[in-house]
């Protein structure tokens, strides 16, 4: 909960480390949870498509978009996740996609 000292923390790691998707996906959260949406988003977007954290951030970056009421971006990224039953949000993508 203490999520300034959690943000200093991270971006001292994140200088020396800056492609760890780990430090990325957090820094990204600690932002949305701090209503940073927009910027929050660039860390999600920043998170190697091949890294464990991928779909649990494109998850996330929905949820910005839906708190930004970004309605095209987030038709695009929901659209996205639906293409791929394999994803892990996917069910709940196409649930949000029906109540749109």
């Amino acid at each position: 909960g203490d999520y300034e000292n959690a943000n200093k923390e991270i971006n001292l790691l994140i200088q020396n480390q800056s492609n760890n998707d780990t430090l990325l996906y957090y820094k990204a959260c600690i932002l949305k949870e701090q209503k940073r949406y927009s910027k929050a988003i660039e860390y999600f977007k920043m998170i190697n498509p091949s890294s464990e954290y991928l779909e649990k951030a494109n998850y996330q970056e929905i949820m910005c978009y839906w708190y930004l009421d970004d309605k095209e971006n987030l038709l695009n990224a929901l659209n996205t996740i639906s293409k791929s039953s394999n994803h892990l949000f996917y069910n709940q993508s196409l649930l949000i996609l029906k109540k749109l």
